[in-house]
């Protein structure tokens, strides 16, 4: 672990250095509460020993300044040459987690790292799995890719990163040709295979780590491509109906071809960045997917291509 001590007395700081650094964790030195503060920000600290008197800021105001400003837990082991109880327990009460008393004792300084250490370590695995669980809830149990949990919070995030940059974002929704007939000729696990299929190739298809594809609902995806132009989602999309074509899955009941095809509708907000909300793209995409679904299926239609025509009415089981 990376253990911040923060005394201004240099004995007493080298001391606490020595047992730390003994006991297989790195310590790291301060003399007051602002050199704390600034260490947080730019390394990662796991714990903190840290004097309640020193000069500039002390410890019981630099504590309050941590649990103010972050959500993690972070234990914090009050040193002092103090004997009164009311200080011991304010300092409790602001947010320390044990108090070592001078003279320091090595031992006693082993032992609240230690268990310290023991809870670090259960926080540790807590917030593994925490995390896990939360990744799960965003994740399309049947494809593998994002679901709309997923979807919605990326989208809400590149928004506000689109506008603060002044960058374009895409958004794509793409849905397989004549599923409904799949399905009847194939049976509803061949139905599934192929909504994997079509997602991984999609998958594989964006180059980017911040480009994300997203189950909509049924035999429908979306994807997320920010700082990308209408131009240049068209090239995107393009390849992805042409992955998906030369992927061959047979679709035997489709009026199109002999292979599964999908459609594809493209919006993006490059026009009006700070104006765009979630829905707006979802409904120019939308629109844009029936007019390519109204042409006759497994092409691309662009927002673009809807200036000069009348969106098409939404069918029914189409």
């Amino acid at each position: 672990m990376n253990i911040l001590i923060a005394e201004d007395t240099p004995s007493v700081r080298l001391l606490l250095a020595k047992v730390v650094s003994k006991a297989g964790h790195v310590p790291y030195l301060a003399e007051n509460g602002y050199q704390v503060l600034e260490f947080m920000q730019c390394t990662t600290i796991d714990m903190v020993l840290m004097d309640i008197s020193m000069p500039k800021m002390g410890g019981l105001e630099t504590t309050r300044q941590i649990r103010e400003e972050y959500d993690s837990w972070l234990p914090i082991i009050f040193i002092t040459a103090s004997t009164d109880d009311n200080e011991y327990a304010e300092a409790l009460m602001i947010g320390g987690d044990g108090i070592l008393v001078k003279p320091i004792k090595p031992a006693l300084v082993r032992a609240q790292v230690k268990a310290m250490e023991r809870i670090v370590q259960s926080q540790q695995e807590l917030n593994r799995i925490n995390a896990k669980l939360e990744a799960m809830s965003k994740q399309d149990v049947l494809t593998g890719v994002a679901n709309r949990n997923g979807l919605y919070e990326a989208v809400q995030k590149e928004l506000k990163r689109s506008r603060r940059r002044n960058s374009p974002l895409c958004l794509m929704m793409i849905d397989v040709d004549y599923f409904k007939q799949y399905n009847d000729t194939y049976g509803h696990l061949g139905g599934d295979e192929c909504l994997r299929l079509v997602a991984q190739t999609i998958k594989r298809q964006l180059r980017r780590p911040v480009d994300l594809v997203a189950r909509f609902g049924g035999e429908e995806f979306v994807i997320l491509l920010p700082d990308t132009r209408l131009t240049g989602g068209r090239q995107i999309g393009e390849s992805l109906l042409e992955a998906i074509r030369e992927a061959k899955i047979p679709h035997e009941g489709s009026p199109v071809a002999e292979i599964l095809t999908v459609s594809a509708g493209l919006a993006a907000n490059e026009y009006a960045i700070n104006d765009y909300q979630l829905n707006d793209l979802l409904d120019q995409a939308d629109a844009a997917l029936y007019k390519a679904k109204s042409e006759g299926r497994n092409r691309l239609v662009s927002m673009a291509d809807m200036s000069n025509s009348k969106s098409p009415t939404k069918q029914v089981g189409v």
